[in-house]
Protein backbone atom coordinates (compact mmCIF):
# COMPACT_ATOMS: atom_id res chain seq x y z
CA UNK A 1 0.00 0.00 0.00
CA UNK A 2 1.36 3.40 -0.95
CA UNK A 3 0.47 6.60 0.80
CA UNK A 4 0.61 9.99 -0.80
CA UNK A 5 2.62 12.56 1.08
CA UNK A 6 0.58 15.65 1.92
CA UNK A 7 1.88 19.01 0.74
CA UNK A 8 1.56 22.24 2.64
CA UNK A 9 2.35 25.91 2.54
CA UNK A 10 3.66 27.58 5.69
CA UNK A 11 2.68 31.20 6.28
CA UNK A 12 4.21 33.45 8.96
CA UNK A 13 3.10 37.02 9.63
CA UNK A 14 3.93 40.00 11.81
CA UNK A 15 2.48 43.47 11.41
CA UNK A 16 5.67 45.51 11.78
CA UNK A 17 9.41 45.03 12.20
CA UNK A 18 8.99 46.24 15.79
CA UNK A 19 6.31 43.64 16.55
CA UNK A 20 8.65 40.98 15.20
CA UNK A 21 11.14 41.91 17.92
CA UNK A 22 8.59 42.21 20.75
CA UNK A 23 6.31 39.27 19.96
CA UNK A 24 6.63 36.05 18.03
CA UNK A 25 9.16 36.80 15.32
CA UNK A 26 8.93 35.45 11.80
CA UNK A 27 11.90 33.20 12.60
CA UNK A 28 10.16 31.80 15.69
CA UNK A 29 6.95 31.14 13.78
CA UNK A 30 8.95 29.56 10.95
CA UNK A 31 10.74 27.14 13.30
CA UNK A 32 7.53 26.16 15.10
CA UNK A 33 5.61 25.61 11.87
CA UNK A 34 8.44 23.58 10.29
CA UNK A 35 8.59 21.30 13.35
CA UNK A 36 4.82 20.96 13.25
CA UNK A 37 4.67 19.90 9.59
CA UNK A 38 7.73 17.63 9.92
CA UNK A 39 5.98 15.84 12.78
CA UNK A 40 3.06 15.12 10.48
CA UNK A 41 5.23 14.09 7.55
CA UNK A 42 4.08 16.97 5.31
CA UNK A 43 6.24 18.35 2.51
CA UNK A 44 6.58 22.14 2.32
CA UNK A 45 5.95 23.54 -1.17
CA UNK A 46 7.22 25.30 -3.19
CA UNK A 47 10.61 23.65 -2.59
CA UNK A 48 10.55 24.16 1.18
CA UNK A 49 9.96 27.90 0.97
CA UNK A 50 8.03 29.50 3.83
CA UNK A 51 5.87 32.52 2.97
CA UNK A 52 6.85 35.29 5.42
CA UNK A 53 5.06 38.60 5.64
CA UNK A 54 5.47 41.85 7.53
CA UNK A 55 2.09 43.42 6.90
CA UNK A 56 -1.07 44.27 8.78
CA UNK A 57 -3.28 41.30 9.59
CA UNK A 58 -6.29 43.62 9.45
CA UNK A 59 -6.10 43.67 5.66
CA UNK A 60 -7.77 40.97 3.55
CA UNK A 61 -5.44 41.74 0.67
CA UNK A 62 -1.79 41.29 1.59
CA UNK A 63 1.12 41.00 -0.86
CA UNK A 64 2.50 37.69 0.41
CA UNK A 65 -0.92 36.16 1.09
CA UNK A 66 -1.81 37.09 -2.50
CA UNK A 67 1.37 35.27 -3.57
CA UNK A 68 0.16 32.20 -1.71
CA UNK A 69 -3.18 32.26 -3.52
CA UNK A 70 -1.41 32.78 -6.86
CA UNK A 71 0.78 29.75 -6.20
CA UNK A 72 -2.17 27.56 -5.22
CA UNK A 73 -4.23 28.69 -8.22
CA UNK A 74 -1.34 28.03 -10.63
CA UNK A 75 -0.69 24.61 -9.07
CA UNK A 76 -4.13 23.03 -8.62
CA UNK A 77 -4.18 19.97 -6.40
CA UNK A 78 -0.57 20.40 -5.30
CA UNK A 79 -1.30 21.98 -1.89
CA UNK A 80 -3.32 20.14 0.74
CA UNK A 81 -2.76 22.34 3.79
CA UNK A 82 -2.14 26.00 4.65
CA UNK A 83 -0.25 25.97 7.97
CA UNK A 84 0.30 28.92 10.29
CA UNK A 85 1.17 29.47 13.94
CA UNK A 86 -2.09 30.68 15.46
CA UNK A 87 -5.27 32.41 14.33
CA UNK A 88 -4.47 35.77 15.94
CA UNK A 89 -1.07 35.78 14.16
CA UNK A 90 -2.76 34.93 10.88
CA UNK A 91 -5.46 37.59 10.92
CA UNK A 92 -6.55 40.63 12.89
CA UNK A 93 -9.53 41.34 10.62
CA UNK A 94 -12.15 39.53 12.68
CA UNK A 95 -14.33 36.58 11.84
CA UNK A 96 -15.64 37.97 8.54
CA UNK A 97 -12.12 38.36 7.17
CA UNK A 98 -10.98 35.03 8.60
CA UNK A 99 -13.94 33.12 7.17
CA UNK A 100 -13.45 34.77 3.77
CA UNK A 101 -9.85 33.62 3.55
CA UNK A 102 -10.70 30.16 4.92
CA UNK A 103 -13.53 29.75 2.40
CA UNK A 104 -11.31 30.88 -0.48
CA UNK A 105 -8.71 28.28 0.49
CA UNK A 106 -11.41 25.61 0.82
CA UNK A 107 -12.69 26.42 -2.68
CA UNK A 108 -9.16 25.71 -3.90
CA UNK A 109 -9.13 22.39 -2.02
CA UNK A 110 -6.77 23.60 0.72
CA UNK A 111 -7.44 23.07 4.42
CA UNK A 112 -6.21 25.50 7.10
CA UNK A 113 -4.24 24.16 10.07
CA UNK A 114 -2.92 26.13 13.05
CA UNK A 115 -0.12 24.78 15.22
CA UNK A 116 -2.24 25.32 18.35
CA UNK A 117 -4.70 22.69 17.12
CA UNK A 118 -7.77 24.92 17.36
CA UNK A 119 -8.90 24.34 13.77
CA UNK A 120 -10.49 20.93 13.37
CA UNK A 121 -11.24 19.11 10.10
CA UNK A 122 -14.73 19.29 8.64
CA UNK A 123 -17.12 16.54 9.75
CA UNK A 124 -20.19 15.06 8.13
CA UNK A 125 -22.90 14.98 10.79
CA UNK A 126 -24.72 12.28 8.79
CA UNK A 127 -21.72 10.00 8.28
CA UNK A 128 -23.26 7.36 10.55
CA UNK A 129 -26.20 6.93 8.14
CA UNK A 130 -24.12 7.10 4.97
CA UNK A 131 -25.47 10.40 3.63
CA UNK A 132 -23.87 13.74 3.02
CA UNK A 133 -25.34 17.10 2.09
CA UNK A 134 -23.68 20.49 1.84
CA UNK A 135 -25.35 21.48 5.13
CA UNK A 136 -24.26 18.27 6.91
CA UNK A 137 -20.56 19.11 6.50
CA UNK A 138 -19.59 21.33 9.38
CA UNK A 139 -16.56 22.45 11.33
CA UNK A 140 -16.61 21.36 14.98
CA UNK A 141 -14.25 24.23 15.82
CA UNK A 142 -16.10 27.01 13.96
CA UNK A 143 -17.28 28.80 17.11
CA UNK A 144 -13.81 28.72 18.70
CA UNK A 145 -12.19 29.96 15.48
CA UNK A 146 -14.71 32.81 15.23
CA UNK A 147 -14.17 33.87 18.84
CA UNK A 148 -10.38 33.90 18.42
CA UNK A 149 -10.59 35.89 15.16
CA UNK A 150 -12.91 38.46 16.74
CA UNK A 151 -10.76 38.66 19.88
CA UNK A 152 -7.72 39.35 17.67
CA UNK A 153 -9.62 42.18 15.97
CA UNK A 154 -10.65 43.64 19.35
CA UNK A 155 -7.04 43.42 20.52
CA UNK A 156 -5.97 45.66 17.63
CA UNK A 157 -8.54 48.25 18.68
CA UNK A 158 -7.22 48.14 22.25
CA UNK A 159 -3.57 48.39 21.19
CA UNK A 160 -4.20 51.30 18.81
CA UNK A 161 -6.36 53.10 21.38
CA UNK A 162 -3.57 52.86 23.99
CA UNK A 163 -0.99 54.11 21.48
CA UNK A 164 -3.22 57.03 20.51
CA UNK A 165 -3.83 57.96 24.15
CA UNK A 166 -0.06 58.03 24.84
CA UNK A 167 0.50 60.49 21.98
CA UNK A 168 -1.85 63.09 23.41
Amino acid sequence: MTTTRKNCIIYCRVSTAKSAQEGESLDTQDVICRKFVAGRGFAVVPNGRVFRETFSGRKDTRPVLDEVFDYIEKNPGKVDYFVFRVIDRFTRGGSYSYEGIKNRLAELGVEMIDTYGVIQPMKNTLEHVGFEYDWSRTSPSEIAETVIANTAKAEVTNILSRKSAKRR
